[in-house]
């Protein structure tokens, strides 16, 4: 039995926001740190408010959103 694999990328361009979210939230987190006018400001603030996949109900989805 062959199986055929087939690699599938994202562009170069393509920003996944998941993990700016994260580390946006890492960087609020840091103790004896003053947060940037950036971090606090009103996109970062809608970047973190906003739904993860949302009407998306698989468990993995969940899971991460609750992180």
């Amino acid at each position: 039995m062959q199986v055929d694999v087939i690699d599938l990328e994202l562009s170069d361009g393509v920003a996944v926001d998941i993990h700016e979210s994260k580390a946006l939230v890492h960087r609020l987190l840091i103790v004896d740190t003053e947060p940037s006018a950036a971090d606090m400001s009103a996109a970062a603030i809608a970047v973190l408010a906003s739904d993860l996949l949302p009407d998306w109900h698989d468990d993995w989805v969940i899971l991460e959103a609750e992180d």
